[in-house]
C-alpha cells in the first residue's frame, strides 16, 4: 500500500512541476483568455454529458431546457476558471518566489 502512495505522491509531484513550468505560456495569453476558454471546455463537457442522461433516461429534450443547461454550465465554467487561474498563480509564485523577490532578482529559499 505505501508503494502505491509513494508512487501517488511521485505522479503529483511531476505532474505540479509540469504545470508550474507550463504556466509561463499560459499566463502570457492572458487571464481572459484562460478564463474563457476554461467556461467553454467545462460547457461543452458539462452540456452534453446532460445531455447524453437526459436521452439515455427518456427525459425530455426541449430548447428551454438546452439553454438553461449552456447558460448555468458557462456560468460553472467562468467560475471554475476564475478559480483554476487564481490557484496556479499562487502556485507558480510559491515556486518562483513572491512578486518583490521576482522583481529583485531572489527565489524563495529552499
Amino acid at each position: 500500500m505505501t508503494n502505491l502512495q509513494a508512487k501517488y505522491r511521485r505522479w503529483q509531484s511531476k505532474k505540479a512541476a509540469r504545470r508550474v513550468n507550463e504556466w509561463p505560456t499560459k499566463r502570457s495569453k492572458g487571464k481572459r483568455y484562460f478564463v474563457i476558454a476554461s467556461a467553454l471546455k467545462v460547457c461543452l463537457t458539462s452540456t452534453s454529458l446532460l445531455i447524453l442522461v437526459d436521452v439515455a433516461y427518456g427525459g425530455p429534450l426541449t430548447l428551454p431546457g438546452i439553454t438553461s443547461k449552456i447558460i448555468i454550465t458557462l456560468l460553472a465554467g467562468y467560475w471554475v476558471g476564475h478559480v483554476a487561474w487564481n490557484a496556479r498563480e499562487k502556485e507558480y509564485l510559491e515556486d518562483t518566489g513572491s512578486p518583490s523577490q521576482v522583481a529583485l532578482g531572489q527565489k524563495k529559499p529552499a
